[in-house]
């Protein structure tokens, strides 16, 4: 059993034993009211066996002690549709990680899209400076021109 599990098995065992002792019964009472036996009943409340009580026993004890059936579920690390909470992290971080991969990609398209969009403005800034060098040539041309037709003044 990992510690995590003998943690969930002790604290089980004690909320059976705390809610048994509030009713003064004794441990053969409370195995008469379930259909489990004496040994039964001493071993989930001492928190030691092989494999944890099935969501039938835990039911059982639920009724048998007249509470809420998700409190020795959660004690027992359950949920009332039979998975584990470790099936539940491991779920949520499995989704974690779809959300992550999305993300990325999401990241990944955007970046390719400003990369193809910088190289776009780059052309245009190499074209743009094309045309004001091709347009300063003309009016430097225009310029000369402009100045040798011009007529001197002779005075």
């Amino acid at each position: 059993m990992t510690e995590a599990e003998e943690e969930r098995a002790l604290a089980l065992g004690a909320l059976v034993a705390q809610h048994r002792r509030a009713k003064s019964w004794s441990q053969a009472r409370l195995a008469a009211r379930t259909g489990l036996s004496k040994d039964k009943i001493s071993r989930i409340e001492r928190g030691e066996y092989r494999r944890p009580p099935s969501d039938e026993i835990i039911r059982r004890l639920a009724v048998a002690l007249d509470i809420d059936p998700k409190l020795l579920l959660r004690a027992a690390g359950r949920r009332l549709d039979g998975q584990t909470w470790e099936d539940t992290v491991l779920d949520e971080l499995e989704a974690a990680r779809d959300e992550h991969a999305t993300i990325r990609r999401r990241q990944d398209e955007q970046s390719e899209i400003l990369v193809g969009q910088a190289q776009a403005l780059t052309h245009l800034e190499q074209t743009i400076l094309k045309q004001l060098r091709t347009v300063t040539k003309e009016l430097k041309q225009l310029t000369s021109d402009s100045s040798k037709a011009k007529p001197k003044n002779r005075n």
